[in-house]
């Protein structure tokens, strides 16, 4: 059984891998939601490109910062599920 960590638990490094990860995720998901005319896609986009220049320096400053950061972009991808459960080309 694997034990869970929490971002303030990792260090500045794994921070920015889960941030990097999420960046992934977000830019594939803002794709296919602009497809479906999904009216958060913009806000996915946006968060996914403000993240990915920004991860090092999030992940350097607070585990607090990060987890804000990992916050939003989780909420926008799980309503973004919500509305359209996985499909063979999702990451969701």
């Amino acid at each position: 059984m694997s034990t869970r960590s929490t971002l303030g638990s990792m260090s500045a490094e794994r921070r920015e891998s889960v941030l990097r990860s999420l960046v992934s995720m977000l830019q594939h998901s803002a794709g296919v939601a602009k497809l479906r005319h999904y009216p958060s896609w913009n806000e996915m986009e946006v968060l996914a490109a403000e993240l990915s220049q920004n991860a090092a320096a999030i992940a350097q400053e607070t585990s607090e910062a990060a987890e804000t950061s990992a916050a939003q972009a989780i909420r926008l991808l799980s309503e973004f599920e919500l509305h359209y459960p996985s499909t063979d080309f999702s990451y969701h």
